[in-house]
């Protein structure tokens, strides 16, 4: 069955590959098959009894997009050489995809690459830079970059926090947190309770949204890192923190942190920014904090 299409752009994309490289762009043709791309890989496209040079140029020259899979060992493959310098010859769009930190050559190196790094991000430029702009919801990957709702349950206390992120591609994060109920136990319990100005004399001060910043990575094996930064009561506070995501769940990500903490994490309306969409996501992480802070993700 044909992959459902994230957008009506249908690039046709060659990849040009070493034979070392295999691996890497097997994963690559899997990930833009899967999100509509049509794709040319040279051993699963030619066969036995066809002029191997015809065929590549044939193959390049019905081609919209050409992805370089580029490395120490694609620079020494006259293959690979062959096949960007037919790419040249026909003015495709040239995508180099760095593997490493090998040396581009000089008659492609205007052309915009994409980093090693960016499997860390979501693939973020490999997608925009063969579908021509962000993947809202793109298939193959788990974290990726856009608007995210991260609610954080604090293991025992019954304090529950969420943080509103933007991943960007390029890995920076931008956003704010705030608490959203506190079970009275812990730090922030006890300074509420025990206020001499009562419970709502400091809900303005401990529930208010603290500005964020910081950079974000993910990667299947070793989870989304956050490295966060925040200016709160005249202090700058700075935590990295590890989510090791163990599966969806109601089209949410699920995992724990360092110190226990419980994090789902879900994609934000396109309309976060308006303010009725906003209440309506407070009115819904309202909702199902009962349900899920209740649960426990104990399922090894």
């Amino acid at each position: 069955m044909t992959a459902k299409v994230n957008q009506e752009s249908k690039p046709e994309v060659f990849i040009s590959h070493s034979h070392s490289d295999r691996e890497e762009a097997l994963h690559l043709d899997f990930l833009l098959k899967a999100n509509g791309a049509t794709t040319f890989l040279d051993q699963d496209e030619i066969r036995g009894g066809i002029k191997l040079p015809h065929a590549i140029q044939d193959g390049i020259a019905r081609c919209d997009k050409f992805l370089l899979v580029w490395s120490r060992t694609a620079a020494a493959s006259k293959w690979v050489q062959m096949e960007w310098q037919f790419a040249l010859l026909f003015g495709k769009g040239i995508i180099p995809y760095m593997v490493d930190s090998s040396t581009l050559p000089n008659a492609l190196k205007d052309f915009v690459h994409v980093n090693p790094d960016d499997k860390e991000h979501g693939h973020a430029e490999l997608f925009r830079a063969v579908f021509g702009r962000l993947l809202k919801n793109p298939k193959g990957v788990d974290i990726f970059a856009g608007h995210w709702v991260a609610t954080v349950y604090q293991g025992g206390t019954g304090n529950q926090g969420v943080a509103r992120l933007e991943l960007r591609p390029n890995g920076q994060v931008r956003g704010d947190s705030q608490i959203k109920k506190t079970g009275g136990i812990g730090l922030i319990g006890h300074i509420i309770g025990n206020s001499p100005y009562g419970y709502l004399g400091v809900t303005d001060l401990f529930f208010r949204r603290v500005p964020l910043k910081g950079r974000w990575s993910y990667t299947s094996g070793g989870g989304l890192r956050l490295e966060l930064e925040q200016s709160s009561m005249g202090q700058v506070i700075s935590k990295e923190v590890t989510v090791h995501t163990r599966g969806k769940k109601k089209d949410a990500l699920h995992g724990l942190d360092e110190d226990g903490n419980m994090w789902t994490l879900r994609r934000a309306p396109d309309e976060e920014e308006d303010a009725e969409s906003d209440e309506e996501l407070d009115e819904e992480l309202d909702e199902e904090s009962d349900e899920e802070s209740g649960e426990e993700l104990d399922e090894d």
